[in-house]
């Protein structure tokens, strides 16, 4: 195998690690804090084509989510808001 096969290999590796890393430390975090979690598994997936939710979730904007509890929404940006 030439250098540069094996360069391009080695970089293609590593972006794979660096994408499933950031889906594990950073996504999907952000998904359980949010609330978009279907019994202890985050990130359940409802929708037209896609099977629905158990009884006590509800499809909330593609994701099953529990509806009986009200979720507070973080405030990410902390910018004034001026009428």
């Amino acid at each position: 195998m030439s250098e540069e096969l094996y360069a391009v290999f080695i970089f293609g590796v590593l972006a794979i690690i660096l994408l499933a890393l950031d889906r594990m430390y950073r996504i999907t975090p952000f998904l359980v804090r949010e609330g978009f979690q279907g019994f202890g598994i985050p990130g359940v997936r409802c929708g037209v084509d896609l099977p629905p939710c158990n009884f006590p979730m509800r499809c909330i904007n593609g994701f099953c989510c529990d509806s009986t509890k009200t979720q507070q929404l973080i405030d990410r940006n902390p910018l004034p808001v001026i009428p």
